[in-house]
């Protein structure tokens, strides 16, 4: 039976070491050499998605009632050009806030639980086109003040 040495383990992790990080290297480019140019095939574009921010906070929501609910400030804005409508649970959920365009902000009570969900959408639509943004409230606990 064949014994290996140190030096022989060395050797063959040595090997072993530049077989795996020759695959992870990066090919050294020619600083003298151009950068080549790609370029996308010519294609209409559709128009940019309607911005819409829906957030609550603070993110988590922090809690220390034994219920385990906990409350938050919910804050909205839209495209600029519609009403907006915050729902609750689902995108036809019960209306929680209306606002003009330019959006708003609300507090909740304490009733929001660990995956209540909020859904900004167009006020008067109905369906998935209306729908501009949802937030999903992540619950934890923390300590009683």
């Amino acid at each position: 039976m064949r014994r290996w040495d140190d030096n022989t383990q060395m050797v063959s992790l040595s090997v072993w070491a530049l077989i795996v990080n020759a695959g992870c290297q990066q090919p050294v480019r020619d600083p003298t050499q151009a950068v080549p140019q790609v370029t996308a095939p010519s294609a209409k574009r559709s128009a940019a998605p309607e911005e819409a921010l829906l957030i609550i906070t603070p993110s988590p929501v922090v809690v220390c009632r034994p219920d385990g609910l906990g409350e938050g400030t919910v804050t909205w804005s839209g495209n600029g050009k519609d009403e907006l409508e915050v729902r609750v649970g689902s995108p036809d959920g019960s209306l929680f806030a209306q606002s003009g365009a330019q959006g708003g902000s609300k507090v909740t009570g304490p009733w929001l639980k660990d995956g209540t969900t909020f859904h900004l959408r167009r006020a008067g639509t109905q369906g998935p086109e209306g729908m501009l943004a949802m937030y999903r409230v992540s619950v934890v606990r923390g300590p009683c003040p």
